[in-house]
C-alpha cells in the first residue's frame, strides 16, 4: 500500500523516508511562518494520510496600541515588519522609536512615551519679576511684571518652545523718570533726580512767600 506523494505546502518543509503503509511524515515551516495543522501524519491501510494537509501561515503580531501624544508608523504586522513611533510637535519620545515584529508572535522591546518638552526656569529679568511654578512645559508662556518705580520696555513675555528653548522677546524694566517740573512764579525748584521715589524742594525769590507744600 502506497500513499499520495504530493506532500509540499507553501513555505513549508516536508520530511518523509518514503511513503509507504506506516510511513510518517513531519511537517515544518520556514522561518518567520508558523505551522497549523497537523505536523505529523501516517501512511494508512486504505492509502491515504491520516488527518489533513497543514499550511504555513505568515507569523504577524497584535496591532500596536495607539501611542498617546504622537503616532505609529507601520505597513503590517507580520514577521520582521517595524513600528516606528513619533511624537506629536512639542512632546519628546522616551524609550525606543522601533519595535520589530519577532519569531514569538510578539514585539520586540515595550512600546515608547511621549512626553511633553520641558524648558528650563525663565530667565531673570532685573528689576522686575515672574510667577514662578514647578514645571516649565511647551507651550508656556512666562509673563513679566516690574517692580514699583519701573515700567515695561519692549515685550513682557517669552514663551516655551518644542525644542525646549525660550523663545524670548526684548524686555526690559526701565526706570520711571517724571518731566522736568515748572519754576513757580518768583520762585524756583530744586531737584538731583527725577526718577520714581525723588523728591523736588521749591523756594521763593527774595520778598514772595510759599503758598502750598514746599515739596513734591
Amino acid at each position: 500500500v502506497t500513499c499520495p506523494s504530493d506532500l509540499s505546502i507553501e513555505y513549508g518543509i516536508v520530511m518523509a523516508t518514503n511513503i509507504t503503509y506506516q510511513a510518517k511524515v513531519v511537517y515544518s515551516c520556514k522561518q518567520g511562518y508558523t505551522l497549523e495543522g497537523n505536523e505529523e501524519r501516517e501512511c494508512g491501510s486504505d492509502g491515504k494520510w491520516t488527518g489533513y494537509q497543514p499550511k504555513c501561515k505568515l507569523i504577524s503580531c497584535p496591532a500596536p496600541y495607539a501611542l498617546h501624544n504622537g503616532f505609529v508608523e507601520r505597513s503590517t504586522f507580520t514577521f520582521n515588519s517595524s513600528l516606528t513611533y513619533r511624537c506629536n510637535e512639542g512632546y519628546t519620545l522616551r524609550g525606543t522609536s522601533t519595535r520589530i515584529c519577532l519569531l514569538s508572535g510578539t514585539w520586540s522591546v515595550e512600546p515608547p512615551t511621549c512626553e511633553k518638552v520641558q524648558c528650563s526656569p525663565p530667565s531673570e529679568i532685573r528689576n522686575g519679576y515672574y510667577q514662578t511654578k514647578d514645571s516649565w512645559d511647551f507651550g508656556d508662556v512666562v509673563s513679566y511684571e516690574c517692580n514699583e518705580g519701573y515700567k515695561k520696555e519692549g515685550k513682557s513675555s517669552a514663551e516655551c518652545l518644542s525644542s525646549g528653548e525660550w523663545r524670548s522677546h526684548v524686555h526690559s524694566c526701565e526706570p520711571i523718570f517724571c518731566s522736568i517740573p515748572p519754576k513757580p512764579n518768583n520762585g524756583g525748584v530744586v531737584y538731583s533726580s527725577l526718577s520714581f521715589g525723588s523728591v523736588i524742594l521749591y523756594n521763593c525769590n527774595n520778598g514772595y512767600k510759599l503758598i502750598g507744600n514746599n515739596s513734591s
